[in-house]
């Protein structure tokens, strides 16, 4: 993860579409056309640090997961996601 003081943000261009009935959203990403299903993990990760300082959207993470999740499972969990929602181009780090 970087450094806490700067954010993530959404790759402009996405498509979204929350399927709450099915507890998944769809992104698509237009520049590297691929459509992806986020499941509520990923799909909360994606939320949560969009726009928002990286300190403040682990706080809120963390308070969602931890129970059940023990807290190195959930650090574990926070960063191969954030790891994932970058190298397929859903989340961008934004030093601003």
């Amino acid at each position: 993860m970087p450094s806490l003081t700067g954010c993530y943000r959404k790759t402009p261009g996405l498509r979204v579409r929350p399927v709450p009935e099915w507890d998944r959203c769809i992104v698509f990403t237009p520049a590297a056309p691929k459509l992806y299903t986020l499941n509520l993990s990923a799909w909360l990760v994606f939320e949560l640090f969009a726009e928002t300082p990286v300190a403040t959207a682990t706080e809120a993470y963390m308070a969602a997961v931890v129970p059940p999740e023990s807290e190195a499972t959930a650090r574990r969990n926070l960063d191969d996601c954030l790891q994932m929602l970058q190298d397929n181009g859903i989340l961008e780090w934004s030093a601003d």
